[in-house]
C-alpha cells in the first residue's frame, strides 16, 4: 500500500472525528473573556494557561492604546503652548503655521431636524478639547512664574488666546455644557447697577441673566471682558438678556463701569428653554 495515501487518510480521519466532536459538542467551544478588571479572584485562578495569555495579551494592548492617547495629548498641549507663545511674540505667521497642525476631532455633521442641545459626540470632543486647554492653561502659568511674567499683562494675553482658541472650535450647546460638566461657570448674571446711570435707566436689574453683546453668546467673564474690549467700553452695546423666561434687547451704555456680574456654573439651556 502506497505510504503517502495511508498518511493522508489518517490525517482525513482525525479532522473529520474532531470536526463531529465540535458539532456535537458547541459547548466546548471558547467563549469571549471579559475584561481581566471585570474577573474575580476565584475566576483568574480558575483561567487556563491560554485563556490568561489572551487576557494579558489584551491588557498589554490596551495598555499601548493608553500610552499612544497620552502621548497625543502631551503633543497636543505643547502645540497649544507654542501658539500662545508665537502670538505673545507677534509671530502671526508661525501661529498661523502651528494652527495648521492641530487635528481636532471632526465635528458631526450638522443633521437639520437635530435639537440645539449637544451631542454625545461633540460633547465628547469639547470636554477632551477643555482638558487640553486646562493643561497648556496651566502649563502656562507655571512658565509665567518661571519667567518672571506673571503679573503681566502678557499672561493674561496668552490664556485668553487659549481659551478663545477652544470657543471657536466648538458650538455653543457643547461648549457651554462642557464648562458645567468641567465645575467652570458658564452662565453670567447681572449683580448690581449703579443707580442713576445709563446702564440702571436701561433698565438693567438684578438676576437678570446676560445672553449675548451685539449678538456674540458670552459664557465667561473673560469672554465679556475681551468683548467689551473689542467694541469700545464707553460705548453703546446691545445687550441681551433673560428675565424671568423672558428674552429682551436692551441698548446700554458704560455696561464695564456700572454693571457688576457674578457667574455660575449651570447645565447648558438650550434656546427654547428658559431659565
Amino acid at each position: 500500500m502506497n505510504i503517502r495515501a495511508v498518511l493522508i487518510w489518517m490525517l482525513g480521519l482525525g479532522m473529520g472525528s474532531a470536526l463531529t466532536m465540535w458539532w456535537q459538542a458547541p459547548e466546548l467551544l471558547p467563549e469571549p473573556l471579559p475584561p481581566l478588571s471585570e474577573l474575580s479572584y476565584p475566576q483568574v485562578e480558575a483561567l487556563t494557561r491560554t485563556q490568561s495569555l489572551a487576557l494579558l495579551h489584551q491588557a498589554r494592548a490596551d495598555l499601548d492604546e493608553g500610552e499612544r492617547l497620552t502621548k497625543q495629548l502631551e503633543q497636543e498641549v505643547d502645540l497649544l503652548i507654542a501658539m500662545v507663545q508665537a502670538a505673545r511674540q507677534g509671530d502671526i505667521a508661525r501661529h498661523v503655521e502651528l494652527n495648521g497642525q492641530r487635528r481636532p476631532p471632526a465635528k458631526p455633521a450638522p443633521k437639520p431636524a437635530a435639537a440645539p442641545s449637544a451631542s454625545a459626540g461633540s460633547l465628547d470632543q469639547a470636554k477632551a478639547q477643555l482638558a487640553q486647554i486646562q493643561q497648556a492653561d496651566a502649563a502656562i502659568q507655571r512658565q509665567a512664574l518661571a519667567e518672571g511674567w506673571a503679573m503681566d499683562a502678557r499672561l493674561v494675553e496668552a490664556r485668553r488666546s487659549l481659551w478663545q482658541q477652544a470657543r471657536r472650535d466648538l458650538d455653543d450647546s457643547a461648549y457651554s455644557q462642557a464648562l458645567f460638566e468641567a465645575g467652570l461657570p458658564n452662565r453670567l448674571f447681572i449683580g448690581a447697577v449703579t443707580q442713576d446711570t445709563a446702564a440702571s435707566q436701561a433698565g438693567l436689574q438684578y438676576g437678570d441673566r446676560l445672553i449675548a453683546i451685539d449678538g456674540q453668546t458670552l459664557f465667561t467673564r473673560d469672554e465679556l471682558e475681551a468683548r467689551l474690549d473689542s467694541l469700545g467700553s464707553d460705548n453703546p452695546v446691545v445687550v441681551e438678556i433673560s428675565r424671568r423666561g423672558q428674552r429682551q434687547q436692551l441698548v446700554v451704555e458704560g455696561l464695564a463701569q456700572h454693571v457688576d456680574l457674578y457667574a455660575r456654573s449651570l447645565p447648558h439651556l438650550a434656546p427654547d428653554q428658559t431659565d
